[in-house]
């Protein structure tokens, strides 16, 4: 069993006197096993467990891990960031593929990201990938673009990956799988949906085409034009998708964030003195007793946010 000894050295200022204490702990190497749900886990050299004062210390990065999570150092920040959460960022184009637990550092003039990723429903095989991140802020605006690749199968595996640009600050992020086994994958299509009265255009899922129905409202009080989007197969039990709300711009500025914090929103743009923003239905919308209407309303519902990213103000 290894000891160590940690020096520990204090300053204070007595009196006008500078006085320098030197407080000695002992730490001692100690082997142990890790259980994490009722499987052991074992250390990789050089990493160890120390004991010191009767309390145990680990390498932070091997429990994230062990526990299904990431973890990562800001050394410019000064921050220990640690994700641990269900892989829920998707490509409806390649519905197998989910990413998630990203943690975004910057060093130096690069922003590094560490991430895990899962195939599912391939059973034993694994796959080479290739694919991108692009990172949005709050305001809709595109900050920047991280490649993946690598070869994943149905364990959660961590990717690492680099940009220039700061991403940190990101609101939402897209992931596009562009290839599989070297074998190029195609976008999904999409189709244009204009509106000239409000002013703006948003690509919309090929498969949406014929599927769905914008209904307007005014709030007068407020001046407010919401257009709504529903799914028809399930306007029956209410079928919303999302509505876009058109703020005068000096109502967003009086009370954007509260809007943004009453129901979950996304601001898409600005134009002409008017704020555009995205809500997305607060409830279920879709018929809860019939499977093909509930998995119809899901496909739509998880294009919101490549529709909302899509937004482009109309001259």
């Amino acid at each position: 069993m290894k000891k160590f000894w940690l020096g520990l050295l204090c300053g204070a200022l007595l009196a006008g006197t500078s006085v320098a204490v030197v407080i000695s702990l002992q730490a001692r190497q100690v082997n142990v096993s890790f259980l994490v749900n009722g499987k052991e886990i074992k250390l990789e050299k050089p990493d160890k467990v120390l004991e010191v004062d009767g309390r145990l210390y680990a390498p932070v990065r091997f429990l994230a891990e062990s526990l299904g999570g990431t973890s990562s150092f800001e050394e410019e920040s000064r921050k220990l960031i640690l994700q641990h959460g269900p892989l829920s960022i998707t490509d409806p184009n390649v519905p197998s593929v989910s990413v998630g637990n990203l943690v975004l550092t910057r060093s130096g003039n690069r922003t590094e990201i560490i991430g895990q990723l899962q195939y599912s429903g391939i059973g034993n095989t694994v796959k080479s990938l290739e694919g991108s991140l692009t990172f949005y802020d709050a305001a809709n605006q595109k900050l920047g673009s991280a490649l993946v690749t690598g070869t994943f199968g149905v364990e959660t595996r961590i990717f690492t990956t680099s940009a220039p640009e700061d991403l940190r600050a990101y609101d939402t992020m897209i992931l596009n799988v562009q290839a599989e086994d070297g074998k190029s994958i195609a976008p999904a299509p999409t189709f244009l949906y204009e509106n000239w009265e409000n002013g703006f255009s948003l690509a919309l899922p090929e498969f949406w085409r014929d599927k769905f129905t914008v209904i307007p409202s005014i709030d007068s009080d407020h001046q407010v034009t919401s257009l709504t989007f529903v799914d028809n197969a399930n306007v029956e039990t209410g079928g919303v998708l999302f509505t876009i709300n058109l703020y005068p711009k000096k109502v967003w500025e009086e009370s954007g964030k509260t809007l943004l914090e009453q129901v979950p929103s996304w601001q898409m743009g600005e134009a002409k003195g008017r704020v555009y923003a995205m809500a997305a239905a607060s409830d279920v919308q879709y018929n809860l007793q019939n499977e093909a209407l509930a998995q119809e309303y899901e496909a739509m519902r998880r294009s919101m946010e490549r529709i909302r990213i899509s937004f482009s103000a109309l001259r």
